[in-house]
């Protein structure tokens, strides 16, 4: 048995997860969840079945037991501390991390996102400057600053 099972549909947040298992090197189980038939295992872990939802399968002296953690953001860094403490930050490095952490957590991944759902389902607005809000993140433009959109104020 592998030490996590991994819910996960590839048109959600669950993506990002998958990636944090990567990277962290984790030993995983993946289970497709098709939205209009969620997996009994599934809502028995998350009963809202959200995604991405990991099980970690914990053994200890005392016979083991699971964890589960759900929400993107919390599943990144339960890995990091899990498998890969060396991904965490260092003491001066907190601040900025959970600020980002947290941030990624709403409106980058929102946009993020709905530049894989079909574009009639996207607004256009959204679709003409997802490009420039992800770049903005990715430059390091921190959360409240306000950003001009082809150089308008």
């Amino acid at each position: 048995m592998a030490d996590y099972t991994f819910f996960f549909n590839p048109m959600s947040r669950a993506q990002i997860a998958r990636w944090a298992l990567h990277e962290a090197g984790a030993d995983y189980e993946p289970v497709f969840v098709d939205w209009a038939n969620k997996p009994q295992a599934l809502l028995d872990a998350n009963p809202m079945g959200k995604l991405p939802t990991i099980v970690h399968h914990h053994a200890d002296d005392s016979g083991g037991h699971d964890h589960v953690v759900s929400e993107a953001a919390a599943v990144c860094h339960y890995l990091a501390e899990r498998e890969a403490p060396e991904l965490l930050p260092r003491d001066e490095e907190k601040a900025d991390y959970f600020r980002w952490l947290f941030f990624a957590a709403a409106p980058l991944e929102h946009h993020a996102q709905l530049l894989h759902r079909p574009a009639e389902r996207v607004p256009r607005v959204l679709l003409h400057h997802a490009p420039e809000l992800l770049r903005g993140a990715a430059q390091g433009i921190t959360p409240g600053t306000p950003v001009s959109l082809n150089g308008a104020p």
